[in-house]
């Protein structure tokens, strides 16, 4: 009994301290905020970025919410250091493997413990392209 006691317990710290690790993984690095909306409202997302071709590219995975709700409708708003501006988001699934490249190369180890846990084989790459204000 004391043995599956402690067992259940190193189980429970193995799962917090992988938690713990993705959200300093994924709060590593340039981080910025979208804002997407669809018809159950708006909804905010911290996510990487990465600069590619003269414009600015996400990746996510099909099934996430904020891929899905981009989808629904493309524009979104996303602040960057401090500045927000709005864009339109295109799915350019040609990219991906650059875009994942790109990531590898921009955030390094975090973007390696967040892969582990989160394959990025069969991700989707988004490029931003901004609204013009009128």
């Amino acid at each position: 009994m004391r043995f599956l006691a402690r067992l259940v317990f190193l189980l429970i710290l193995l799962v917090a301290v992988a938690l713990g690790g993705l959200f300093i993984a994924s709060e590593s690095g340039e981080v910025v905020v979208i804002s997407t909306e669809n018809d159950d409202g708006p909804a905010t997302t911290r996510i990487w970025v990465i600069d590619h071709k003269d414009a600015q590219w996400l990746r996510g995975s099909p099934s996430s919410g904020w891929v899905r709700r981009i989808s629904e409708n493309p524009t979104l708003e996303m602040e960057r250091q401090g500045v927000s501006a709005k864009y339109t988001a295109t799915f350019v699934p040609e990219e991906i493997s650059e875009i994942n490249r790109l990531t590898e190369e921009k955030y390094g180890w975090a973007n390696l413990y967040v892969r582990t846990i989160f394959p990025v084989e069969d991700g989707v790459a988004i490029r931003l392209d901004a609204v013009e204000e009128q």
